[in-house]
């Protein structure tokens, strides 16, 4: 699997946005909310399952969006099943989880 991930440092806080890499790009709506999954947000550089590991274990803080994003935070128990929200996209769900470490 594969995703995309950016950095956004400050000080001693490090923000992670990571997304699924095939929802670049995506849009839909929430709710009466229009998303879109933007490489301006979540990055244009694809990393690896392990690269995204290393990367999560110094984040201060992550910002998640997609199916295998979400599976791998909870398999690596970052965060709960019932903390995700999951939302409609094209026939299937994608979560979406905000995690701050402490």
């Amino acid at each position: 699997m594969s995703y995309y991930l950016k950095i956004y440092q400050n000080q001693n806080e490090k923000l992670i946005a990571i997304t699924d890499s095939n929802l670049i790009g995506a849009k839909f709506k929430h709710n009466g909310v229009n998303m879109s999954i933007s490489s301006r947000f979540y990055g244009d550089l694809e990393y690896s399952t392990d690269e995204v590991e290393i990367e999560i274990k110094s984040a201060t803080s992550i910002n998640a969006i997609g199916i295998d994003i979400c599976n791998l935070l909870i398999e690596l128990g970052y965060c709960h099943p019932d903390t995700i929200l999951w939302m409609d996209f094209e026939d299937k769900k994608i979560g979406h989880v905000i995690v701050v470490k402490q």
